[in-house]
């Protein structure tokens, strides 16, 4: 047997890896303006539990002024026009539990 042979035979697997019949994975999708999936409603409902915290209201001026922005951006948005004194990080935080659950 060459040494080449040797080394090969030294090299094999212990265990062989079971043969999963599952489908590669050929393309992942992001749906990041609600388009297949209606977020919609879940971003009013948060946006709802955040504020009633605090004793105000999600209203439809604040949700069309904060649409279309980035998170921190909404987020100032939000303390500018509700009078909020928490920090953006604060907010983004408990939104995202909110979100959660």
């Amino acid at each position: 047997m060459s040494a080449a042979e040797k080394s090969s035979e030294n090299t094999k697997p212990i265990m062989e890896e079971p043969q999963l019949n599952r489908p590669k994975i050929r393309a992942v999708t992001f749906d990041m303006d609600g388009l297949m999936f209606n977020t919609e409603d879940l971003y009013d409902i948060v946006g709802e539990k955040l504020l009633n915290r605090r004793g105000q209201s999600f209203t439809t001026e604040l949700k069309m002024a904060m649409m279309g922005l980035p998170g921190n951006s909404a987020f100032a948005v939000m303390k500018e026009r509700c009078g909020l004194d928490d920090p953006i990080e604060s907010l983004a935080l408990e939104c995202e539990e909110l979100f959660v659950d």
